[in-house]
């Protein structure tokens, strides 16, 4: 008995902002797990299937595919600590929210938040200001609400600069440490950095 040849499958057609999105996602994996300096536009061509003319039709250079992901990174922290901030209305359980959302970005997001640590002095310098203004506008949302807890006798009497980097360095680099498949979950483990934050680990 004979069967029918089976018909050709056909190409699914993305329109450009898929098209971008694809090339992007396939960027992510790649500069996570080989190293940005490792990939080249062809293994991303590859890797979604298109010609490396085709790849220079979205993105004219390695450099501009790394800066929209890096942008997207900070954008997305942006948006989750203004989020978090704009939801609550006391300092204290403002600050804690913040942390809150800056966690669960930064453990949602690690490949993002790694190539936005590792790789953001690879870009110009130019783009590296875009990049370090965005970034210094989270730190000094941050450094207010510390700033108003502060002035309500809620902090002690040190270095507001010192206070805010260290509340930010405490969630930024968890994506470098943190395991979330091991036995604190996000919940947990953004109650223990607000507990030694604002209590300290000595009893």
């Amino acid at each position: 008995m004979k069967t029918q040849n089976a018909m050709p499958a056909t190409r699914v057609r993305l329109d450009p902002d898929e098209r971008r999105e694809q090339i992007l996602r396939a960027a992510l994996d790649a500069f996570h797990t080989q190293g940005y300096g490792q990939t080249s536009i062809r293994d991303l061509s590859e890797a979604v299937g298109m010609s490396i003319a085709g790849m220079y039709h979205y993105f004219a250079t390695k450099e501009d595919i790394l800066f929209a992901l890096i942008d997207a990174s900070v954008n997305r922290l942006l948006i989750a600590l203004t989020t978090a901030r704009d939801s609550v209305k006391k300092p204290e359980a403002r600050l804690r929210a913040m942390l809150a959302a800056t966690v669960r970005t930064v453990v949602e997001n690690r490949a993002e938040i790694r190539i936005l640590i590792d790789n953001a002095d690879k870009l110009p310098a130019e783009r590296q200001e875009q990049i370090r203004l965005k970034r210094r506008e989270g730190v000094l949302m941050v450094r207010a609400e510390l700033e108003a807890l502060q002035a309500r006798g809620k902090l002690k009497k040190l270095d507001l600069n010192v206070i805010t980097f260290a509340l930010n360095g405490m969630a930024n680099w968890i994506y470098y440490w943190y395991d979330p498949t091991g036995s604190v979950n996000v919940e947990k483990l953004t109650d223990q950095l607000a507990e030694i934050f604002f209590h300290g680990v000595f009893k």
